[in-house]
């Protein structure tokens, strides 16, 4: 984005003043002696003078920035170089001698500057164009805001000096980077072709696959009396699994559960939860994804492709900002059966566990994923009423994506 010139600050330097003094006494001297030399400088002083005013008195509004970002990836996400450029066109007949510009760089990406945020051209006419660029290397994930560019500038012998601001908003938007993932391993129960549940989450979610022998035990709901009849022996209903509507995705935004700050944990974390909506949107598997963000939970359906980058925009912004614990945000807003929950944090704890292991009880598939969670050696039993419920502590997000990290529960 660009604007042109703000605020406006142009003086007369201290050696203007020198220049009516010499000026008076070579004056003086020339009507004297009348030496044609004096005269000269006489009149080379009134010219630098005239100058220095008409520099002073120029439209400094007709000098122009554009601000643009670049980077090697269709989408800026985290950890990638970003090249900054500020493009200088001006548009009065009278060049710029000098200028020199430093951009307002947003105070988190202050460390992650290589070199410095600005620079000088030259000789800026009218009709070109001039670049100055500066990178940020590793930019960390989030929504930074650039403001305004410092200028500087004079007249060809310094007499004038020219301190001003242009304002010109920019936005930036760094997306969490994704690993690629298999979504299998963390959906089981997916949903595939037209196939849709019908019923409520809370309802039974299963399909009639076949039909088989009657064996004891069998409920009587579900024997096939049209079949009985024609063999004339029970027959019962076979039932697979139903592929689910959508399955959950949760990322622990506890405050306590992370570092204050910048918090290399929790930007794997985010890095995870990406992942898994990735993984599940490209195996067009619908996701629903939590969060304990500020005071009220995020809620967000990922079905379509507007959907997937409305998350990521959400993500690019998301903080451990959370008041609410994970274990108490479960208990309010998640109980579900039926369904695959996938869950990031750094949360540990027998308890915790405990309160997952009754979440699979319920007939859930539910996978822990631990951030930064070394040394958990807890073992669970698999949970009744068909539900699985599987651990892994992982230090980066790749670890997921090679040997599906370090699996301690099953």
């Amino acid at each position: 984005m660009g604007n042109k010139g703000g605020s406006i600050l142009a003086k007369l330097n201290r050696e203007f003043w020198a220049f009516p003094v010499f000026a008076g006494i070579a004056f003086a001297y020339a009507s004297w002696l009348q030496k044609p030399v004096l005269w000269f400088l006489v009149y080379l002083c009134l010219v630098c003078m005239a100058l220095a005013l008409l520099y002073r008195r120029r439209n400094w509004r007709q000098i122009s920035v554009v601000r643009s970002f670049y980077t090697n990836q269709s989408a800026i996400t985290a950890g990638s170089d970003v090249k900054i450029q500020l493009r200088i066109e001006t548009s009065s007949l009278l060049p710029w001698p000098w200028v020199q510009l430093r951009d307002s760089l947003p105070r988190p990406l202050e460390k992650n500057l290589l070199g410095e945020s600005g620079g000088s051209s030259v000789w800026a006419r009218r009709g070109t164009r001039q670049y100055i660029t500066y990178t940020i290397k590793d930019i960390p994930r989030g929504i930074y805001t650039w403001e305004r560019v410092q200028i500087n500038s004079g007249d060809p012998l310094g007499l004038v000096s020219y301190q001003g601001r242009i304002m010109m908003a920019s936005k930036l938007v760094v997306y969490p980077r994704t690993v690629e993932m298999q979504a299998l391993h963390f959906f089981p129960r997916r949903q595939e072709g037209t196939i849709s549940a019908k019923k409520s989450l809370s309802h039974d979610l299963s399909q009639l696959v076949g039909i088989r022998d009657y064996r004891p035990g069998d409920r009587l709901s579900l024997i096939h009396w049209k079949a009985t009849a024609k063999t004339n022996k029970l027959q019962t209903k076979e039932f697979a699994p139903l592929l689910i509507d959508s399955s959950l995705i949760v990322l622990d935004c506890t405050a306590d559960a992370w570092k204050r700050g910048f918090d290399p944990a929790f930007e794997e974390a985010v890095t995870v939860a990406a992942s898994l909506v990735k993984a599940a949107w490209l195996q067009r598997i619908p996701v629903r994804f939590y969060s304990n963000e500020g005071r009220q939970p995020e809620h967000l359906a990922v079905a379509s492709q507007g959907e997937f980058h409305r998350l990521l925009l959400h993500l690019a912004a998301t903080a451990p900002t959370g008041r609410q614990s994970l274990s108490q945000f479960l208990l309010g807003e998640l109980f579900f059966q039926g369904s695959n929950v996938v869950l990031v944090s750094s949360a540990k704890g027998e308890k915790f566990q405990q309160l997952l292991y009754r979440l699979a009880s319920r007939g859930n598939s539910v996978t822990l994923i631990q951030v930064n969670a070394q040394g958990l050696r807890s073992r669970l039993q698999r949970p009744r009423a068909g539900g699985t419920f599987n651990v892994f502590s992982i230090n980066k997000a790749e670890e997921l994506a090679g040997r599906m990290g370090k699996r301690e529960v099953k």
